[in-house]
């Protein structure tokens, strides 16, 4: 199961956080565990084992004092031996509070067999120090100082070997914690420094998760934006888990789908004409279309005497009667392509008035005569408007690409059908083809009339009169 993540990019920033903070603070109170310990065995070893091997150093030191304290003894006068009495004495409590204090550790056998080795010779020593004690006040020095140096001074030695024993091992505790603090204390520092590449390494995977988690779905609604902005409108920003994100995202789908809505629109108005809903003057000109070798025959259709159906009858029946052109023209042209009488993907487009231009791939120019009469058989039904049935009638001028089958752009072959229309009209004729001649003439009168105007201007020309008798 896939770990679920705040839907909101403060709380993620602020979940990365919270766990980056108790990362730390584990990592801290780990430190701080570890060193408690360090001070706790610190504190034992200068509080405990210490002094506990200071004791046993005492204890040494105690035993050869009480050795030094027997001779003392052994040769005072009897006004002083109760002076040196109670010094053995004491020493010999010292001893036994020693032994009595060093006890304690029953965990440690090799301990326990020290100290009743010592204890066995502490009470040699105590057997020995009476018999001595007594020659001494039997006043029997020889047997006193035999007593002494056959049993006492033995038990003394074998009280010091065990004390020595003792400082040993108490020597060898100290050493070995030491060295078990010197380990601890690296294995501390180790520890804290694996905690610390763990933590950062976790710190790391947690933003590198964190910022991902965060920065995926931004670059997402920038993408979104981008094709936004590249005119992609259809290519819709989805939704990302992350609710500012998908507020915005949201909002600039919104917004793509407005500005293709406008854009349609703008297009539509530029482009088409709204009153036909066919192509206008720009789409049949606009760059980017076929080859002429596709599309090589341009009709100009003129719908005849509309000037005069919209002064007598009104504007609105003239738009009936453009639109009822329109329809019919794109049925006709239709109906040929799905016959295979055009080339497929012709276009019919309104210039303006009732003025229609087809732009359309034929074989031969009898094709061209067939679609020609196809309009006109479409046209012979009258449109009723407001009450009138109005006739239609075309006047047609057609253009191609001439018998050098020259490829023409559709610019040229618009205005070679002006020419063709024109010539038809001053003509009285239903079309007229395009010819280099009509060209000629157009440009003559042309001419004709720049040098009128010219003549004129500058007085050339005389008006004469011829009286008629």
């Amino acid at each position: 199961m896939r770990p679920t993540w705040p839907h909101r990019i403060g709380r993620r920033l602020t979940l990365g956080f919270g766990v980056l903070v108790m990362l730390l603070l584990v990592a801290l109170l780990q430190s701080a565990h570890q060193m408690h310990q360090a001070s706790e065995a610190a504190e034992r070893f200068a509080t405990q084992d210490m002094q506990r091997l200071l004791r046993v150093q005492a204890l040494s030191m105690q035993i050869e004092g009480v050795s030094v304290a027997f001779i003392r003894l052994l040769h005072a006068p009897r006004d002083q031996r109760v002076a040196e009495y109670t010094e053995v004495d004491m020493q010999n409590r010292r001893i036994d509070g020693n032994m009595a204090t060093l006890g304690n550790d029953v965990a440690d056998t090799e301990l326990q067999t020290i100290l009743r080795n010592l204890a066995a010779s502490r009470t040699r020593y105590a057997d020995a120090f009476i018999a001595t004690a007594d020659e001494i006040e039997a006043g029997d020095t020889a047997a006193a100082a035999r007593a002494l140096n056959g049993l006492v001074n033995p038990a003394l030695k074998a009280m010091l070997i065990d004390s020595n024993a003792l400082l040993n091992h108490e020597r060898q505790k100290v050493e070995q914690q030491l060295t078990d603090a010197q380990a601890r204390l690296s294995r501390i520092a180790w520890l804290m420094v694996g905690l610390a590449v763990c933590l950062a390494l976790m710190a790391a995977w947690l933003a590198w998760l964190t910022t991902r988690s965060v920065v995926r779905p931004l670059a997402r609604l920038e993408a979104g934006a981008k094709d936004i902005a590249q005119g992609h409108y259809d290519q819709l920003i989805s939704a990302t888990g992350l609710q500012e994100v998908d507020r915005v995202g949201l909002a600039l789908n919104t917004m793509a789908q407005t500005v293709a809505q406008r854009e349609g629109q703008i297009i539509r108005q530029a482009f088409e004409d709204s009153l036909t809903g066919l192509p206008n003057r720009a789409a049949l000109l606009q760059p980017g279309q076929p080859a002429a070798g596709a599309r090589n025959t341009l009709a100009l259709i003129d719908l005849a005497r509309l000037k005069v159906v919209n002064e007598t009858l009104g504007h609105t029946t003239g738009d009936s009667l453009i639109q009822a052109v329109a329809a019919r023209t794109r049925q006709v042209f239709d109906h040929l392509v799905q016959s295979g009488h055009i080339h497929p993907q012709p276009v019919v487009a309104r210039l303006g008035g009732g003025t229609f231009a087809a732009w359309f791939g034929a074989t031969d120019r009898q094709q061209v005569e067939a679609l020609r009469q196809q309009l006109d058989r479409a046209m012979q039904e009258p449109v009723s408007c407001s009450g009138h049935r109005v006739d239609l009638a075309l006047v047609l001028g057609l253009a191609d690409q001439g018998e050098a089958d020259t490829e023409r752009p559709v610019a040229t072959l618009l205005r070679n059908a002006e020419v063709a229309l024109h010539a038809a009209k001053r003509s009285a004729q239903t079309h007229a083809w395009y010819s280099e001649a009509q060209e000629a003439a157009r440009l003559d009168q042309l001419g004709l009339v720049s040098d009128l105007r010219k003549a004129v201007a500058d007085h050339q020309l005389q008006l004469w009169l011829q009286p008629k008798f």
